[in-house]
Order: C-alpha cells, then sequence, then structure tokens
C-alpha cells in the first residue's frame, strides 16, 4: 500500500514539474518587447493580477485593456476596474 502511495506521489510531482516546464517555455517563448508593452499597459504585475489596470489612459479607450465595474464594500460605491483582454493575452503567448 505505501509502495502505491509513493508511485502516485511521484506521478503528481511528475505532472506538476511538466506544467512548470510548459510555463517557462511559454514565458521565454514571448520577446522582451512583448512583456515590456504588457507592463506598460499595465502598470506592474501586481495591478494585472488585481485587475487594477487603467481603463482609459490620458482618456483614450486602450482596446488590449477590458472594462468593468466593481463595488467598493469600504467606500460603498462603484470603482473602474480593468484588465488585459483575453485577446491580448492569448496573442500575447502564441
Amino acid at each position: 500500500m505505501l509502495f502505491w502511495l509513493g508511485i502516485i506521489g511521484l506521478v503528481l510531482v511528475f505532472i506538476a514539474l511538466c506544467f512548470w516546464v510548459v510555463v517557462l517555455a511559454t514565458v521565454l517563448h514571448v520577446g522582451k518587447e512583448r512583456w515590456d508593452e504588457a507592463n506598460k499597459i499595465s502598470g506592474s504585475p501586481m495591478k494585472a493580477i488585481l485587475g487594477e489596470v487603467e481603463t482609459d489612459p490620458g482618456g483614450v479607450r486602450d482596446i488590449r485593456v477590458s472594462k468593468g465595474l466593481a463595488w467598493d464594500k469600504k467606500q460603498r460605491r462603484w470603482i473602474r476596474q480593468g484588465e488585459l483582454s483575453n485577446e491580448y493575452i492569448q496573442d500575447l503567448i502564441l
């Protein structure tokens, strides 16, 4: 029984390792200028993760940013939210 649990554990570790190799290959596949562009649009990786990308920089609509509204519970008002669009992300990594 313990032997089979060890084998299953090794298989899961191998699958996780393969996943991270694919992620690393994808990140390295994208050119530096594309990552710089995405960073310039979002402001920082943390802002992109939290959905705090500026929706209308300089008052001009950016088609690479998806816009939305979220309810701020603390201030009890609607706030704008933005994220890099799915199409932009797919174009970035493919």
